[in-house]
């Protein structure tokens, strides 16, 4: 594992602390922000080729639950490679 993929481990391990330990509104805002973004975290690490569009596609739908979705489904699937 990398030296980003380990900070972004960290940060959600903290960020998931933080709220389960804390009744401060800051604390819930953060792993909120976290989960949305989190289709983008995971095309980022998995060094997805469309990784610019999935993140257009959470930015600009993920507020829609279905689109926060596709996002997730789309940064987890495997790509075929290039010939």
């Amino acid at each position: 594992m990398s030296k980003s993929n380990l900070l972004w481990l960290a940060i959600g391990i903290l960020a998931l602390i933080l709220v389960l330990t804390t009744q401060d509104l800051r604390a819930i805002w953060i792993f909120g922000v976290l989960l949305y973004f989190l289709p983008c975290f995971i095309a980022k690490i998995r060094e997805k080729r469309q990784k610019n569009a999935i993140m257009l596609l959470n930015l600009l739908l993920g507020w829609t639950v279905l689109g926060w979705i596709a996002a997730l489904i789309w940064s987890v699937i495997e790509e075929r490679p290039l010939k």
